[in-house]
């Protein structure tokens, strides 16, 4: 009791001296830095026209990673290629500017124009799992997960098939960006993401115009590059001997 009582007077003492304790330090403000996104949704869509799109002419930047590939069906005349596309289409809308330090994912009751894209040439199309994402300067961010089947020529299937994206607005510009593979799918373990067309395939039905702009992710069959590489070298081999046999001859 009697040390109990010594280590409380001590305490005291070194408090009124001036010096530094726990209960000191309780008494200071404790100040948590955090990002400030108070962002209130409902008030920011008073005015917002979903059915209107940002600007005249929106710029989509198109990002894609190929994380599944495989043949689904296959017979004499057509195959059925089935894949899972990661899909990132990020642009910019003015409308959803906030006070912030920091991205903010969107409510699902929230809804904000977004671009219409899908593949053209898909027999199905499924989208398992989307969010979006809005940065304060207003760039927005449309996140993807799409399984796709689709129709193949079996002649294209030994060398290279494609999947064209489109949108059914004709002032939306595609600008494919990044694509990647996580898990390279044999024979086709090499995929390039390039635009399809400034004005392609042009089809007009009830005065709308489909398929305006488009880009394409291509799926190349390394194999068959190779062989045909290799063919094409012997091909050019004996063509350089048979002009010299030919030479030879004349003279």
């Amino acid at each position: 009791m009697k040390a109990t009582i010594f280590v409380f007077m001590a305490v005291v003492f070194y408090t009124r001296t001036g010096g530094t304790t726990a209960e000191h330090l309780i008494d200071q403000p404790y100040i948590i830095e955090r990002p400030v996104n108070q962002v209130d949704f409902d008030a920011m869509m008073l005015e917002y026209n979903v059915d209107r799109q940002p600007s005249d002419t929106v710029q989509i930047v198109i990002n894609a990673t190929i994380t599944s590939l495989g043949l689904m069906n296959n017979n004499a005349q057509f195959s059925v290629i089935g894949m899972t596309v990661e899909l990132e289409q990020s642009w910019m809308d003015s409308r959803l500017m906030f006070g912030g330090k920091s991205e903010v994912q969107i409510p699902r009751h929230i809804r904000i124009w977004t671009p219409v894209t899908f593949a053209r040439n898909a027999l199905t199309e499924n989208i398992d799992q989307s969010h979006i994402q809005v940065s304060p300067e207003g760039k927005v961010q449309l996140f993807e997960k799409r399984s796709i089947q689709s129709f193949v020529n079996s002649e294209q299937l030994n060398h290279n098939f494609t999947t064209i994206f489109t949108t059914f607005s004709p002032s939306i510009l595609y600008r494919p960006n990044v694509i990647n593979s996580f898990v390279p799918q044999q024979p086709y373990s090499r995929a390039e993401m390039r635009i399809a067309g400034e004005k392609m395939d042009l089809i007009r039905a009830s005065g709308s115009t489909i398929g305006s702009h488009s880009f394409a992710i291509n799926f190349y069959n390394t194999n068959m590059e190779k062989q045909e590489r290799s063919t094409n070298k012997s091909d050019l081999k004996n063509i350089v001997k048979d002009l010299k046999n030919l030479t030879n001859s004349t003279i």
